[in-house]
């Protein structure tokens, strides 16, 4: 069994675009499996892929089949973490600041009840946790989370995530996004 995928599918490194079993005995079944991924900037909509099939009967006639499959890539949000800011601009051990990110939809759809958590080192202290409502595609809102560095927190540049939780047709996903 052999799969030609169309952009905007490519075979994924792990994986491949055949398949092969010795027999599959009669009115039974077996079932294949191919690894593709989807290119960035793939646009939402239903995509057939070609897939042929060849097999020799046990009188040894060869037979090739060409059906195809039918995948649905759905529209979902997809954010971009902006110029991250505290307030006071300069944080020392034993400070008491506010960090707002800014969190833009830049996906495909909107999303519905946004929240933003803040994974942090554990010298920082404090509310790490935002909700943030509906972001609307193309709309940018502002986490704000207010935070304590703990007096022995030395001069650096701290990478953080944030994990960004939403909801789509009740279905919670969720992604984290890194920044310094």
């Amino acid at each position: 069994v052999k799969i030609n995928p169309p952009s905007p599918f490519v075979e994924a490194h792990s994986g491949s675009t055949s398949e092969f079993t010795e027999e599959i005995q009669a009115r039974s079944s077996h079932k294949f499996v191919f690894a593709l991924d989807i290119e960035d900037g793939a646009k939402a909509g239903t995509y057939t892929i070609p897939l042929m099939i060849d097999y020799i009967s046990e009188a040894g006639q060869k037979f090739s089949l060409e059906k195809s499959i039918t995948l649905k890539i759905s529209p979902q949000s997809d954010f971009l973490v902006g110029k991250v800011a505290t307030d006071p601009a300069v944080i020392t051990g034993g400070t008491t600041f506010r960090l707002n990110v800014p969190v833009e939809n830049i996906g495909n759809k909107d999303a519905e009840s946004v929240k933003a958590i803040l994974k942090t080192k554990s010298y920082f202290t404090g509310a790490k946790t935002d909700y943030l409502g509906d972001i609307e595609l193309g709309s940018e809102k502002i986490a704000t989370f207010e935070l304590k560095a703990d007096r022995d927190t030395i001069p650096d540049n701290y990478e953080t995530d944030i994990k960004i939780i939403w909801t789509d047709c009740d279905e919670r996903l969720e992604e984290i996004k890194s920044f310094g």
